[in-house]
């Protein structure tokens, strides 16, 4: 006997707002099931369009065609890397930036707090510039 399944639910994350995709708010229903029983194949949600296996083989199977014609016109074996990169730079690019913004502002803030600590350590209520200087 089949199993029944009931239709998947749609993706929150389609409509959620910046805040929510940031902090991964949407999810919280999906955690809040988690925590109390066993999560099922019926609890999970649609996968985004954009993110179909479907669309993405497609995109990348029309770059790799791409490619193997490329290869033929100038003699050479095709290669997967380039079509990889060809097909997901922008992603990992969008990604990379973040990380390095990340990454920026954790050595930052050691620096910024040694300023504040230096300014406490050393405070003179008649230096307004210092004040300043630790708003900043």
């Amino acid at each position: 006997m089949e199993v029944v399944r009931k239709k998947a639910k749609d993706n929150p994350s389609a409509s959620a707002n910046l805040l929510s995709k940031i902090f991964f708010c949407w999810l919280n229903p999906l955690f809040r099931i988690g925590y109390k029983r066993k999560l099922e194949e019926d609890d999970m949600y649609k996968v985004l369009p954009e993110d179909a296996s479907d669309r993405l083989g497609e995109e990348l199977q029309w770059y790799w065609d791409r490619e193997v014609q490329q290869a033929a016109k100038e003699l050479r074996t095709p290669k997967l890397t380039r079509v990889l990169v060809q097909c997901y730079w922008k992603s990992y690019l969008q990604i990379g930036v973040y990380i390095f913004i990340e990454e920026v502002i954790k050595v930052i803030q050691p620096v910024l707090l040694g300023k504040i600590i230096e300014h406490f350590e050393s405070y003179d209520p008649s230096d307004t510039a210092a004040v300043y200087e630790a708003y900043g």
